[in-house]
């Protein structure tokens, strides 16, 4: 995982892998041609204007990658490079609809974002089933991931107390303690967190008719330096799911590639039932 800026004082590109222990400089000759734009932790990232500001960005294996970035760009941006047969009419989420489509095709050049279809859970897949893929919008935010081989999902969102408010309708009563277990622990992004987790197992699915409270079951999250991840019972798969995570700034960001293993039904049912912590 990394992150990538063009420092003014050095005129170089700076790849800072998340744990600080590895920098790569890379001289540019086109600094000049770049804007400043402000990005999370406090960083200032450079980026030309004719390219997306990518604040995260990540190679996962040579099959998945993913990307995050923030929405600036004016709909005319969109439509002079790639054409959509329907957009909603609300201007934002129109934006939000080119935009999240912009970005597929920034992650695989070749991604043929006109073949894209619903299926009848309204997850959106290519009719020529050459990439699985997923989308996430949050306000002036995009997420999206790529996959050669595995089915994936992704979600981004902004951290707030909304999560708190609504956590008993998506939150199973152990995983509400696992939200609040620490006094001293940030409540609101632990809630968005696990509504993020939730919602990303959802579009991982694709097939809709899913109970966040009842058919997903939050067994652990281990949230530090070297790991950031939740595993999840899914009772729709009869699944153990891993899901991996991100705070940026303000934001949660989550993402499932494929799935760990299959439970067999006794154990399935022993989860459902029991002590799912």
């Amino acid at each position: 995982m990394h992150i990538v800026r063009i420092t003014p004082q050095t005129d170089s590109v700076i790849r800072l892998d998340l744990d600080g222990s590895l920098f790569y400089f890379f001289e540019d000759a086109f600094v000049g041609k770049y804007h400043i734009r402000c990005s999370f932790a406090g960083l200032q990232y450079n980026f030309k204007s004719s390219e997306l500001p990518i604040l995260f960005q990540h190679t996962i294996n040579n099959n998945t990658r993913l990307s995050a970035w923030k929405i600036e760009e004016p709909e005319a941006f969109f439509t002079d490079q790639i054409t959509l047969p329907h957009l909603p009419a609300n201007p934002h989420k129109r934006l939000q609809h080119l935009a999240g489509r912009y970005l597929l095709k920034q992650l695989q050049p070749d991604f043929s974002i006109d073949k894209i279809v619903a299926n009848s859970g309204n997850k959106p897949f290519l009719s020529d089933h050459s990439y699985h893929f997923s989308i996430s919008h949050t306000g002036d935010m995009a997420a999206a991931i790529i996959s050669h081989e595995k089915q994936v999902g992704i979600d981004i969102e902004i951290i707030s107390d909304k999560a708190i408010r609504v956590g008993r309708k998506f939150l199973h009563e152990n995983e509400l303690h696992l939200a609040t277990k620490d006094e001293q622990a940030d409540s609101a992004f632990h809630h968005t967190l696990m509504w993020s987790i939730k919602e990303t197992i959802f579009k991982w699915y694709g097939h809709g008719q899913v109970d966040f409270r009842e058919d997903m079951h939050i067994r652990s999250i281990h949230h530090n330096e070297q790991e950031n991840t939740a595993t999840c019972f899914f009772r729709k798969t009869n699944q153990m799911l891993l899901v991996n995570f991100l705070r940026i700034d303000n934001m949660v960001l989550s993402w499932l590639i494929s799935s760990p293993f299959t439970l067999p039904p006794e154990a399935g049912q022993a989860l459902q039932e029991g002590d799912i912590f």
